[in-house]
């Protein structure tokens, strides 16, 4: 049956032209036949189920696209909020420390009678990757790093950025313990006057050993100490300038 069904595709072809020589043998045929059914077989069961689960995984498939493309637009609006944040962070803190270098560099002129202090940022191009420098020149030396000051010169470094920042965010209340201690008549004196001045606007309470600090303040307490009882008395001030 399958020659005479050969054959007569064979005459077909010829009536409309055409050449065809078909050598194919029942054999190989079946040889086939056999292999496409095996590869059937391994194909596995039929799931009928299978265009409604691709249904519902399309559905899901859009969903969650949908909510990739939300959650990428509102993460690209964090991004753009953080880049604004920074770049207000970075302005306002500029804007501060240039204020602060200034009040520095005024308040060391002062009390080190002539000297020359300066704030330097370490990265001036991203500030907040590194610190800040101190750099001062006192009268008739060099330039020098805070960490080759002497005692003295570290005390005038120190309270020149304290009150540097105050000026900045005034406080209303001060309480310095020994400040003066390292330092000599002539800088004892100049923060004496610098303490007087800023009296004038804030409540300042110094501890101190030393008559030129002493000698500017409005109100003088001593303490005095007896058989290891500490007595607390008014002194009149009579150096006051």
């Amino acid at each position: 049956k399958n020659r005479e069904e050969i054959k007569r595709v064979e005459g077909e072809l010829r009536e409309l032209g055409g050449e065809l020589t078909l050598r194919v043998s029942l054999e190989s045929l079946r040889e086939e036949i056999k292999r496409v059914k095996e590869r059937i077989k391994g194909l596995g069961g039929i799931n009928f189920e299978a265009e409604e689960e691709l249904s519902k995984l399309s559905s899901d498939y859009s969903s969650l696209k949908e909510r990739y493309e939300t959650l990428k637009g509102e993460k690209e609006s964090i991004e753009e909020l953080i880049r604004f944040l920074e770049g207000k962070k970075r302005e306002v803190f500029l804007k501060t420390f240039r204020r602060i270098r200034r009040s520095f560099r005024k308040i060391f002129n002062f009390l080190s009678g002539g000297g020359e202090g300066d704030l330097v940022l370490e990265d001036r191009e991203n500030p907040f990757k590194g610190g800040v420098e101190v750099l001062v020149r006192l009268r008739g030396k060099g330039l020098r790093y805070i960490e080759s000051l002497s005692g003295g010169e570290k005390t005038l470094t120190a309270l020149s950025l304290i009150f540097a920042l105050q000026e900045v965010n005034p406080s209303p209340f001060y309480y310095l313990d020994e400040v003066d201690a390292h330092l000599d008549e002539k800088n004892s004196i100049l923060l004496g006057k610098f303490l007087k001045e800023r009296a004038s606007y804030s409540q300042i309470i110094v501890v101190t050993l030393k008559e030129s600090v002493a000698s500017y303040a409005e109100e003088l307490i001593g303490v005095a100490n007896r058989n290891g009882v500490s007595r607390v008395f008014l002194v009149k001030n009579q150096s006051a300038p």
